[in-house]
């Protein structure tokens, strides 16, 4: 398992406690963290939860993440209307984050989605720290395959 995947495990496993206050799962925050980049690959990778009722809550709320596609019309409102004001274009993100609250708790409220989210069972991998000879033998691996491409590189030109 890579570090980043065993580090995306440790996170949601972390914020599944704070996630089911307002009624979403710990696995919802890999779609979200993906929706803030772009949202249709955060609804996308919302496949990935078994629960049904947790799917849908998450994408529902992915949907209020300011995407990175929303940037430039978030930043031309806040230029017409508010006179280019630095604070609006950044509290936009803090409001969409809230509207995320607010809408899993309105949600939690409904018939449809009542009741706790599916219990949160994840087999975490030990986490060693790394020892100084792997830590030097991959900076050597990596650093000499480097110079082999710029080198490489450097002879086309």
């Amino acid at each position: 398992m890579s570090l980043i995947r065993q580090l995306m495990a440790r996170i949601a496993f972390v914020l599944d406690r704070i996630f089911r206050k307002f009624g979403l799962s710990g696995k919802s925050f890999i779609p979200m963290l993906i929706g803030t980049g772009c949202g249709i690959p955060g609804i996308m990778a919302s496949r990935t939860i078994e629960n049904e009722r947790d799917r849908r809550m998450t994408i529902m709320t992915t949907t209020f993440i300011p995407c990175g596609a929303k940037v430039p019309f978030i930043s031309m409102v806040a230029g017409a209307i508010f006179g280019g004001s630095a604070w609006v274009a950044t509290s936009a993100y803090f409001v969409g984050m809230a509207a995320i609250i607010i809408s899993g708790i309105m949600l939690k409220k409904t018939k449809m989605f009542s009741g706790d989210p599916a219990p949160f069972v994840m087999e975490l991998p030990a986490h060693h720290m790394p020892t100084v000879g792997n830590v030097l033998r991959s900076m050597w691996e990596r650093g000499w395959s480097f110079i082999k491409k710029a080198d490489c590189f450097v002879e086309k030109f």
